[in-house]
């Protein structure tokens, strides 16, 4: 979150909380979740577990220097589609792969204001590459698959300020504002039958992806465990 202070593990969200003892500090992130598949083909659930980030920050004085990774986006799915046999058409065997995903970069730097406040500068830039492909196959007839794949490289970048405050009587409060982030994309497209190579370039998509200007806030209160008995 933007604003719950941790004396142990170093803040990836927020850089005005790149903060704490004056030694090198490390943060960890991952998640867990379930995919979950209902249709007429069937069901089909699948559990993951995903590293979805990390950040380093070193002191020197007051002032914490950083660097964090965390996931932007991912991509992964397969599956597979059979029609059957109708006629004089042979049946079709199509197969559908995604992978790959985009990753936040940060670097920049946090500095303190008076007794309560915590200021964050950093710049940001979206790296990341994707890649999709359909193929088709006719296990009846001897005719040749075909298979239509693309690739896309992404690239941006802008800047975030952040700030973070704590009256030292159990509560905090964070606020950032990010900048918009123009993320310019190549692309890689091939298009081919089993033998021979039917289409294949390479070119900067015109529509490049805006991602608007962002603004976060939070608070948080820590609560004593006398509260629950």
């Amino acid at each position: 979150g933007l604003t719950l202070p941790d004396t142990v593990c170093l803040n990836i969200t927020n850089p005005a909380m790149w903060s704490g003892s004056a030694t090198a500090r490390l943060g960890l992130q991952g998640d867990v979740y379930r995919t979950y598949i209902d249709d007429n083909t069937g069901t089909d659930v699948s559990d993951q577990f995903g590293f979805t980030g990390i950040a380093m920050a070193i002191p020197i004085g007051k002032t914490f220097f950083g660097v964090s990774l965390s996931s932007f986006t991912r991509l992964n799915y397969k599956w597979e589609s059979t029609d059957i046999a109708a006629g004089d058409w042979s049946s079709t065997k199509e197969s559908f792969d995604g992978r790959g995903g985009l990753t936040l970069g940060n670097v920049g730097f946090s500095f303190p204001y008076g007794e309560r406040w915590r200021f964050g500068i950093s710049g940001r830039a979206i790296l990341g590459k994707t890649e999709q492909s359909w193929r088709i196959d006719f296990p009846d007839i001897a005719s040749n698959n075909a298979t239509r794949a693309f690739s896309d490289r992404y690239v941006g970048g802008g800047v975030s300020l952040s700030c973070h405050w704590n009256n030292q009587q159990n509560w905090s409060a964070g606020a950032m504002l990010i900048s918009p982030i123009s993320v310019f994309v190549e692309r890689q497209e091939l298009v081919k039958s089993e033998y021979t190579v039917l289409f294949d370039s390479t070119w900067d998509v015109d529509n490049n992806y805006e991602l608007p200007i962002g603004i976060a806030f939070g608070l948080a209160k820590r609560i004593s465990r006398e509260k629950f008995g």
